[in-house]
């Protein structure tokens, strides 16, 4: 029975108590980025992410739902996605599932996956390539997930993040809105190799500057393109920038500061025209 005056447990799905170990588990995953990185895995919070997340080919350790999300419209598919988890995906009451939360508004869902990889090689093999953003040491996990919100939106093949902030933890994925789940998000520590593989596979190697470049609007940029940005204080380093074909800027009134990682990127990327409908 549920609490009185409190809202119903969520029908087909078994309940888990709030003492029980699944409970202590996804609390502790949430609260300790050491500790999904030690056993590789994810945990990711909310409606959106959810359902890409159900409806992809990740597998899913544990799902944990609260009343909460039965007031949302997408509800019965998602119930319906987790019913045929079985006994992976348990319920908890509201009260439960906040003190697992670190959402200040949670939709009440949650889900723990294992830490999915993709292969560069796999990517380039898959489409022809396009367009790849490139973020390098950028450390802001919300930088990062709106990078890959972008980079989809741009029709990019792949985000590729050398160093910086983790793709996956919970503020990178929620900033991606959906989008870190649908868009290969490639991981690697090795900026030289992994410039060079695009630079054989076709693209052109373009960075971004404040300064000393020619303006983004003079520059051929509807071509094949691997497109870097650097970090949000440093930029890209000089030994990254003699890798790249062409370095280009957004032109701006004196005096103001330069935009930030994602905003740069935005305006770069939806510069160039859109590919033709298949």
């Amino acid at each position: 029975m549920s609490p009185i005056g409190g809202p119903a447990p969520l029908s087909g799905i078994q309940q888990a108590g709030r003492h029980s170990a699944l409970v202590r588990d996804a609390r502790k995953l949430v609260r300790s980025a050491a500790e999904r990185r030690r056993r590789r895995v994810v945990v990711v919070e909310g409606v959106s992410v959810a359902r890409e997340i159900l409806r992809g080919p990740f597998q899913v350790l544990h799902a944990l739902a609260s009343p909460r999300l039965a007031a949302h419209p997408e509800a019965p598919d998602l119930l319906d996605a987790l019913e045929r988890l079985g006994n992976r995906a348990r319920g908890v009451d509201d009260r439960t599932f906040s003190s697992i939360s670190d959402v200040e508004s949670s939709q009440g869902i949650l889900l723990i996956i294992n830490r999915p990889r993709w292969d560069l090689e796999v990517v380039l093999a898959s489409t022809p390539a396009q367009l790849v953003l490139v973020a390098h040491g950028v450390q802001d996990p919300g930088n990062v997930g709106a990078l890959a919100r972008i980079a989809e939106g741009a029709w990019a093949t792949a985000l590729i993040c050398i160093g910086g902030a983790d793709p996956w933890s919970p503020k990178a994925v929620r900033a991606s809105a959906g989008s870190i789940p649908r868009l290969p998000v490639v991981e690697s520590k090795h900026a030289p190799a992994i410039l060079r593989r695009l630079a054989a596979a076709g693209l052109r190697l373009v960075g971004t500057t404040p300064h000393d470049a020619p303006s983004y609007r003079d520059a051929e940029l509807d071509g094949p393109m691997a497109f870097i940005v650097g970090s949000e204080g440093d930029g890209l380093p000089r030994r990254i920038e003699q890798l790249l074909d062409l370095m280009v800027s957004i032109p701006m009134k004196e005096g103001v500061e330069s935009l930030n990682v994602a905003s740069a990127a935005a305006v770069i990327l939806f510069h160039r025209r859109p590919p033709e409908p298949a």
